[in-house]
Parts: structure tokens; sequence; C-alpha cells
């Protein structure tokens, strides 16, 4: 996790703020949307971590989880609000997009930052954000569970 968050700043920040002075990035909507806009994104981050440690521990029983590993990045990827923004899709698929794990790794932090969610629809998808974390969390906490007795550790 410390190797994920030197990494991300490493190549966000720079990035950010290259967008911000020379590609015209407009910075959050507002004091409040960049304040959950940072809940959003680190929340997103956790769920994140928690879905790669899942394929991780089924990475013990599997020779090759490099298909797996492709999968679930492009269903983040289509999904998610990365490429396309989940509100340019039909209003029937916004509404199932929504409720999805997938929105919360960068469709909410995004919506937020850009001030598109404010009031309940902000708690609201910042609850979402929670309940799908401790989703996860629940489910990588048995993911391990399962596969503990079969790790094998060589060296010293």
């Amino acid at each position: 996790l410390g190797v994920q968050l030197s990494s991300w700043i490493k190549s966000t920040v720079p990035v950010y703020v290259f967008g911000l002075m020379v590609l015209g990035l407009l910075p959050p909507a507002s004091v409040s949307a960049a304040f959950w806009f940072l809940v959003s994104y680190s929340l997103s981050f956790m769920l994140l971590f928690e879905i790669e440690f899942i394929i991780g521990c089924l990475g013990i029983f599997l020779i090759d989880i490099g298909g797996i590993r492709a999968a679930k990045s492009l269903l983040i990827d289509l999904l998610s609000g990365k490429i396309v923004p989940i509100w340019f899709f039909p209003s029937s698929a916004q509404s199932i997009l929504f409720w999805l794990p997938f929105n919360c790794l960068a469709g909410a932090p995004i919506s937020i930052y850009i001030g598109k969610y404010s009031g309940k629809e902000l708690y609201a998808t910042i609850a979402l954000q929670i309940s799908w974390l401790l989703i996860a969390w629940s489910a990588s906490r048995w993911a391990f569970k399962a596969v503990r007795h079969d790790i094998v550790v060589l060296g010293g």
C-alpha cells in the first residue's frame, strides 16, 4: 500500500501541476469539492487495493492471473467513467453503473472534483464508496483466509 501511495504521488502530482499550469486544467469546483474529492479519491484508492488483493489471492490457486487482471482493467476502464463519463451513458445504464463498484473508482471522484455531485448526491456517493470498500475488505479477508494455508514461502 505504501509503495502504491508513493508511486501515485510521484506520478500524479507532477501531471496535475502540469495540467493546471500548461493545459488549463481547472481547479476543483470549490473548496468543499476539493475536500470531498480527496476523501473520495482516498476511498477509491483503498477499494482498488482490495480488488487487487483479491485477484492476488486468486493467484495462489491459478497458474496465471494475467487474463483476470486484463478483464479487471477492461471493466474498470469501460464502466468506471475513466474513458467515457457515466453521465454520457443512456439513463437506464447510468442508473445501473452508478451502483456498481466501478463508478467508485474513477467516476465518483471526478464528478465530485468538477462539482457535479453536491449535497445529498455527494453524501450518497461517499456512502456508496464506503459500502463497496467494506464489501471488498470483507471479501479480501475471506479470500486471504481461504488461501493462507496454501502459501509457501521459501528463503531466509
